[in-house]
């Protein structure tokens, strides 16, 4: 017999706490904020519809690890200070909030100290702009002094791309190109060519702006 929402608050709480992008994003908000919110200031910064805040909040205030205080119409939303997981919840989104900057050291360590030959590593893409999709890759574009730096770099990160992958759960995809070939082919762009040169998260040297560009 299946259990019913009491039981599986006592025996499996986290299936009831974490079963949707909804409620993890309402959890997130109320841990970035530290303070009480209003639903209506939930939704905002979690770019929600306000329906979707409150039927997440449903189960959250049935798992009792969010807390509400005040009346209607001024109720604020809290997390719950007693609940036990409440420390484990916050050490998860402090660990999510240094996830992506932990990705980016992992991605500069591959180079190291003095990465000869290379003048640029940019992140672009959607995970650049922070819309990736589950499972889209991180491409990681590297533009290199001349043809044997580029076929170097590629190789070296290529090498290390699985294992970051393992390690961050991202695909890492590699594009290598020598500054000629770079600059020749930014000569003849496309807008999206340019919207993705613009967009470009610098990791390592210039930006890929500047490393395409035959002024530079």
């Amino acid at each position: 017999m299946p259990k019913n929402t009491a039981s599986a608050v006592a025996h499996s709480p986290l299936g009831l706490i974490l079963t949707s992008r909804a409620k993890i994003a309402v959890l997130r908000e109320l841990w970035r904020a530290g303070a009480p919110l209003s639903r209506r200031e939930i939704a905002r910064r979690a770019a929600m519809a306000y329906h979707s805040v409150e039927q997440a909040l449903a189960d959250l205030l049935v798992a009792r690890v969010v807390e509400e205080i005040g009346d209607a119409p001024h109720r604020l939303t809290q997390l719950s200070v007693e609940h036990r997981l409440g420390p484990s919840l916050a050490a998860l989104f402090r660990s999510e909030a240094d996830f992506f900057p932990a990705l980016r050291v992992a991605l500069r360590a591959v180079a190291g100290q003095a990465p000869a030959g290379l003048i640029a590593v940019a992140i672009t893409g959607a995970v650049a702009g922070g819309s990736e999709a589950p499972g889209e890759p991180l491409e990681l574009v590297l533009v290199a002094i001349d043809a044997g730096a580029a076929r170097h770099w590629s190789a070296r990160y290529a090498g290390q791309a699985d294992e970051i992958g393992r390690r961050f759960g991202v695909p890492v995809r590699v594009i290598a190109y020598d500054r000629q070939s770079a600059r020749s082919l930014w000569a003849k762009r496309t807008p999206t060519a340019e919207r993705v040169v613009h967009r470009a998260e610098t990791l390592i040297g210039v930006t890929l702006l500047e490393a395409v560009s035959s002024g530079a």
